[in-house]
C-alpha cells in the first residue's frame, strides 16, 4: 500500500519475471535494472501503478532476453519486444 518515489541518484534493481504492483501513484527518475533470465509473456506488466509520473532516466536491461525494452503508460511499465 501507499506510493512509490524514485529520485534521479536512486536505482531500482528487478528479475524481470516478477512484478512490482504499487496501490498508489508512483513517481519515477533515477536507475532501472532489470535481468531477464527467461522468456516473458508479449506485453510484461513490470510496474504497475494507480498513476505514474516521469519516466526512468537510465533503464538496463541485462541477461539472455535484453532485447525488449520498456513502455510507459498512464499507470504502468511494460516489458515489450
Amino acid at each position: 500500500k501507499g506510493n512509490y518515489t524514485q529520485r534521479k541518484r536512486g536505482a531500482l534493481q528487478l528479475a524481470g519475471n516478477h512484478a512490482l504492483n504499487v496501490k498508489g501513484n508512483g513517481h519515477l527518475s533515477g536507475k532501472l535494472v532489470i535481468n531477464l533470465k527467461s522468456r516473458l509473456t508479449k506485453n510484461h506488466v513490470l510496474m504497475k501503478f494507480h498513476t505514474r509520473s516521469g519516466k526512468y532516466k537510465h533503464v538496463t536491461i541485462t541477461g539472455q532476453y535484453s532485447h525488449y525494452h520498456v513502455k510507459y503508460t498512464s499507470n504502468s511499465i511494460v516489458l515489450v519486444k
